[in-house]
Formats: structure tokens, sequence, C-alpha cells
């Protein structure tokens, strides 16, 4: 029996977001069912972002060694299998003429032996008679599946019924065919839904993404499942991603093989967020703002063999036997980090294989503010043991971009995080739901809420070319007596209030700020794609007071740098047990 490695018509004919992401077609193409149409002399391209096979990965991680092309249709067709020079230009490897009255197998190992050694693959079809059809285009192997595979996802809510109930209408009854179940974690119990197939509802406690996930992977474990896949309820993804981590499981030589899916951006569907990353405290995205819808962006991602840090629980899947540590109880941010690198998993991306999602610009606030900085903390002062500088830097630059940004409630966010930090386990032992934070936190002002919406259209400020929707306010090369001033005044926040513009610097929401442009200005405008914006201003009042408890606690933590560390290595070894989360579930129940 034939093993299937990419079902390469699937998301020509599914695939719901931007066309270029799938196929790229000239002439008369058209879809009917699951079939693709053509006419005389119309052609279809798959070396896109998810029908670009990404053959060097598969000869590193698995066990396949043999590759064919499965065609099924009828009429006469030019079949190219292409790859990518160093560029990223395409080049063609072999080309054949079919007349097709049903299945073709193209062998490659009889008609282009070489074929194996390349790093990608794509096919270009074309129609050479007056129409045709082509109903099923699948690359496999005639090598046998050497792991058994038992696949659940994981999906962890929180009051987002409709995206939930949205992923599920699309996704389960395709997944229950292949055998896959889909395990949803309730965290608000707030769902309502129609029976799936092969879907579990799991009521819990609001203990976070930490919680939900690490709830969800245990009742995977005790259910006999051998791999997990973790999503987020926001984000979504197209079945073919899940089948091809499946088969990238099946043939796996690598017990501890990780799949991180790459995160597009939900709105530009073609901009990728994240392509994997890079932690040294600070995270660090790969391949941020790449555009998939050109093709040498797509040899460049397909080709990636960038060594990453984590994968981000918006889809991460794995082997359920490989974990050593489950969850640290963040209750959300950073708990993906952690658990990937402290479970030394060998992560990979892989092109095709992605979710969508909201950008995390549009989820700052206060909160957010916290979560970050107390994770970051908490990293450095277990399994990263980069020193009391490098966490002093962090700290001090976290605190810089919230003053410098007039964010006045963030820094007095991260001033609990700080606190908190300094309490040691037992905080984190009696606030694993964290109801008490969210209350403390939740009574500071949030900017975004508390300001008016001051331009009708700020969308106006955004420059035309829509590969850069965000960019605001472009910024020219800056004197270098401008610069020193700058330096000198920490970006005027110690010129006195009355020598400054009253004039609104707008600011990209999701680009973070570019202090060049608010030197010297009062008040600064935050605008998002959406067209929501709000403004906050400087008040040297309130950040003098920031500032000295800022330092009292740094200095606090630079006493008890050494005791800290002890303090949660300990805590470290007791919150990611298993012991430790089916105690709190029970509790919890």
């Amino acid at each position: 029996m034939r093993g299937k490695i990419y079902n390469v018509i699937q998301t020509f004919v599914s695939g719901e977001r931007d066309q270029n992401l799938y196929y790229f077609s000239k002439g008369s193409v058209y879809f009917e069912k699951h079939a693709i149409k053509f006419s005389y002399l119309s052609l279809i391209d798959s070396h896109t972002y998810f029908n670009t096979l990404p053959l060097a990965k598969i000869r590193k991680h698995t066990d396949i060694n043999q590759l064919m092309l499965k065609v099924n249709g009828n009429g006469k067709f030019l079949i190219s299998i292409n790859t990518a020079n160093k560029s990223g230009s395409v080049v063609n490897l072999f080309k054949t003429v079919l007349l097709l009255s049903g299945e073709h197998i193209l062998n490659f190992s009889d008609d282009c032996q070489n074929i194996f050694d390349e790093r990608l693959l794509s096919v270009s079809i074309q129609c050479l008679s007056d129409k045709g059809s082509i109903e099923k285009m699948e690359w496999v192997t005639d090598i046998s599946p050497a792991n058994e595979v038992k696949l659940a996802i994981v999906i962890t809510h929180y009051k987002r019924e409709k995206a939930v109930e949205l992923a599920l209408d699309k996704i389960t009854v395709e997944l229950s065919k292949a055998g896959i179940d889909i395990i949803v974690v309730d965290n608000s119990q707030s769902l309502e839904l129609p029976e799936y197939p092969s879907t579990f509802i799991l009521k819990n406690e609001n203990l976070g993404g930490s919680g939900g996930f690490t709830r969800g992977m245990l009742f995977a474990k005790d259910a006999d499942y051998s791999h997990v896949i973790l999503m987020d309820d926001d984000a979504s993804c197209e079945v073919e991603s899940i089948f091809r981590t499946r088969m990238l499981f099946q043939y796996s030589t690598q017990d501890k093989l990780a799949v991180s899916g790459a995160l597009l951006d939900e709105e530009y569907s073609y901009s990728v967020w994240e392509n994997g990353a890079k932690f040294n405290g600070i995270c660090k995205p790969l391949m941020h703002k790449l555009d998939l819808r050109n093709p040498r962006n797509v040899s460049i991602i397909a080709n990636s063999s960038d060594v990453i840090d984590y994968g981000g629980w918006w889809y991460f899947g794995f082997k359920l036997s490989e974990i050593k540590y489950f969850s640290f109880p963040f209750f959300v941010r950073g708990d993906d980090i952690m658990f990937s690198m402290v479970n030394d998993f060998e992560l990979i991306t892989y092109a095709g294989i992605c979710s969508w999602g909201d950008s995390f610009s549009n989820k700052t606030s206060p909160i957010t503010a916290y979560l970050d900085s107390r994770h970051h903390i908490v990293q450095l002062l277990t399994h990263l043991d980069l020193g009391k500088s490098r966490l002093n830097i962090i700290l001090i630059k976290q605190m810089l971009i919230c003053l410098l940004s007039y964010k006045y409630s963030s820094a007095k966010a991260l001033l609990f995080a700080m606190e908190h930090i300094l309490i040691g386990r037992s905080f984190w032992a009696d606030n694993v739901d964290m109801i008490n934070v969210r209350k403390d936190i939740a009574l500071l002002p949030d900017e975004q809420m508390t300001s008016n919406n001051l331009i009708s259209n700020p969308k106006e400020l955004f420059l035309d070319d829509e590969s850069e929707p965000l960019r605001v306010e472009p910024l020219k090369i800056e004197a270098i007596h401008r610069s020193l001033m700058r330096l000198i005044t920490l970006n005027g926040n110690l010129v006195p209030g009355f020598m400054l513009s009253n004039d609104i610097s707008y600011q990209n929401h999701e680009r973070g700020i570019k202090l060049k442009s608010v030197f010297m200005k009062k008040s600064i405008c935050y605008v998002n794609r959406q067209g929501f914006s709000y403004a906050v201003s400087r008040n040297n009042i309130e950040a003098i007071k920031i500032i000295s408890i800022f330092t009292i606690r740094l200095i606090k933590i630079n006493i008890n740098y050494k005791y800290l560390r002890k303090e949660y290595s300990e805590a470290f070894n007791t919150f990611t047990r298993e012991k430790f989360w089916e105690k709190i579930f029970k509790v919890k129940k």
C-alpha cells in the first residue's frame, strides 16, 4: 500500500485564503467539486507555500527515500517537475507529456533518478487538449510508515465560542475519517456545541493556556494517544497541514521530532508573523513579515534550515512520551517557550504547516505587559542561565519601552511582575488561576480603553503598498546632533513640558514605537489596521514615581539573585511535574 506524503489537490480546492498561497494559474482554470478543470494551454503551478514539497527536510527527518507522483485525470497534459536554485528562481528538472484517462504514477526511480537529491520540488501542469481535468494529484511513496501514530488535536478554549465552532465545522469530518480525534478543553465552561464526530469536550477551571493544554495532554496520555497537536482557539489551519504533520510523525526517524507550525497574519493571510523563533531572554520571530505570495520567498521558507528554540502553541505537534516537563503555571505567555526548550525537542518548521491568528501587537494591554515581563524573568531564573546582567538589561529595556511610549499603566504592570517574582514559589502555588492578580491589574487604567478615538479614518495614515500595510510616518536619516539630544534627554523626557510640541505623533500600534518621531512631542496616537486609535500623553510625575519603585525592586532582585535562582529552580522542578498538575485538576473539579 502506498503512503501519501502530500495531497496537492486538497488545498487547491479547499483553500480559503489568498490564492497565491496554494497555486498560480494561467489561462482558463476553474474548480468543480474536487477536480481542476482546464481549457487548451491553461496551466496551474504548485510552487507555493502550501504545495512546494520541502524534500530536504523529508530526507533529514524521515526514512522516506523513494518518491512518486500520482495523477488521476482526463486529457493530454504537460507535467513539469521543478525545483529552485540558490537565488530562489524556479528551475525545471523533468518534463513529460501524459495522455490521461484515469490514474498514472510517475516513478522517479525510473524517470529521473537524481530528483530525490533536490531540496524542494513543485509541479506544473499544462493542458494540451481542448479541455481536461485533474481529480487527484499526490506525492506518494512505496515506503511503509515506520511508526504507528494515534493523533489528537488539543484546543484550549476561553470565550471564543464562534471561533471554535467554525473550526470544528471545518475540520472534524475530514479528521474523523482519517482517525484523528479532537480534544477541546473548555476553560470558560461556556461551549454549547452540536455533536461532532471524534470530539471530546473537557470542562475545565480557567487555568489559562498552561492549565488548559496540560489538561488536554494528560487526557490524551491517559487515552493512549501517541502524539498531539496543540492549537489555540483563535487560530485556524488547513486540514492538509494536520495530515502532513501526521505523515512526518509516521515516517520520522526521531522520537523527539516536534513540528512548529508557522503563524500567519489573520487579516493579511500571506504575511508571516513567525516561522519559528529564537529566545535568548528576548523573543525573536524568524521570517517576520515575509510575503508568501512571492515565489522567491516560498523557496526561502521551504529551504529554511534555521535552528529554532521554541514553537508557539498556535500549532505545535510532538510525541507525548517525550515530555519530561509539563507547563510551568504561567497561565498564559511564555508557557510554550519554556515547554519547547526544557523538553529538548528536535524542532522543525515545514512549508504548508501553519495556522492563522491575530497579530500579537493587537493584544497589548497592562495584563499582557505583566505576563510578558513575568515569564521573561522566570525563564532567566530557571532554564536559561544567562546571568544577572542579562536579567537587568531586559528589565530596564522593558521599563524604558513603557515609559518612552507613555504607557504608564503597562509600566505599573511590570512593577507588579517584579513584586510577584520576589515572593517566590509560594506566589505561583497560590495563583495558578490568576483570579486575584487579574483583578488587581484590571484596576490599572487601560490606555486603549480610556482614551478617545481621535481620527475618523486612521487608515489614511498608511501607505498604499499592501505588502507594507501598516507603515506610518516613514523616518528620514537623523542628524547626529539630534541623536545626541535624544540620548541626553531620554528622548525628550527630561525636557520641561512647556518646550514640547503639541503636535501628535502617530505610531503604528502593531509595529512598536519609533522613538525618533516621538521626540519633543507631548502626545502619541497609536493606530491599528482596523482603524482603531488611542492617545497617550507624557506625565513626568507618574514616570518619576514608577522609576523610583522600579529601582528599588530591581535592587532587591539583584541582592536576592542567588536565592531567587535556587527558589525558582525548585519551583520549576515541582510545578512542571505531572503530579502537581493532577493535584491541581483534582482540587479544581
